[in-house]
């Protein structure tokens, strides 16, 4: 297979993608190279450790773990020389003994979107809000699901994951703030029902239904909320949703 152009070189740039499985995709085309589960921890490793280069007894580490076959370093080279000759070969680099990854990342792209959306959230709305999505829609599944049970990998997706979790409830705020309360309630119902421990997620739910005039549902929320921290955390509302319950109870 090869999807260079004559030459050996691909006028496509390259995305790789790991917020989900890991894949190699056309930037702009949507060309999608077929990897092997292999060639995805090969990628996955490289883009966590995008910025500086891994030596090959590294990469097989990580690849294999305990347990690396005798040819190990052989498929590496094997692997990484398929990758090149169907991409570019300048998608992976070799540089002071070891290898790095130059391309694109869906990682880079979202947490770039995420910090432009933040930045603009108090001048623009729905420029803030179109940014955001942007950024959310990148997303197809658990990030570094292919090397999950790497250490490094999981810090890098806890993360990520806390970072989808400030944009999914800024959208909500600026939701809010665009007058659409309906999908503000929505989304806030969708983050609940994902992380109901998550008191972050109480607080957008009830502001949303406050400003779309239900008080009622709003304080029944917040209710709901009490009893879901004490039975599975132990602990009382905290200042914010505590502040929006007095808020509520004195507009009675």
């Amino acid at each position: 297979m090869s999807l260079s152009s004559p030459g050996g070189r691909s006028a496509t740039r390259w995305t790789v993608r790991c917020l989900g499985p890991t894949a190699l995709v056309g930037t702009g085309t949507g060309q999608s190279v077929p990897l092997s589960p292999l060639q995805r921890r090969l990628l996955a490793v490289l883009v966590l450790r995008r910025g500086r280069a891994s030596g090959a007894d590294a990469l097989v580490d990580a690849l294999w773990a305990d347990s690396p076959p005798r040819s190990a370093r052989a498929s590496l080279h094997n692997q990484i020389s398929r990758i090149r000759s169907w991409t570019s070969p300048d998608l992976i680099l070799s540089a002071g003994g070891g290898y790095s990854i130059d391309a694109r990342t869906d990682i880079d792209e979202f947490e770039h979107r995420v910090a432009h959306g933040l930045a603009t959230a108090g001048a623009d709305s729905r420029s803030a809000l179109a940014e955001l999505d942007r950024a959310l829609a990148l997303w197809h599944g658990t990030p570094f699901i292919d090397i999950e049970h790497q250490p490094d990998a999981l810090g890098a997706a806890r993360s990520l994951v806390e970072l989808r979790s400030t944009a999914e409830l800024a959208r909500i705020r600026l939701l809010i703030d665009i007058g659409d309360p309906l999908e503000a309630v929505a989304a806030g119902e969708r983050l609940v029902a994902e992380s109901p421990i998550d008191e972050r997620r109480w607080v957008s739910l009830a502001e949303a239904l406050e400003s779309s005039g239900r008080r009622g549902d709003a304080l029944a929320t917040i209710a709901r909320a009490t009893r879901a921290l004490r039975d599975h955390l132990g602990v009382s509302p905290g200042t914010e949703l505590s502040a929006i319950h007095r808020r509520l109870l004195w507009e009675r």
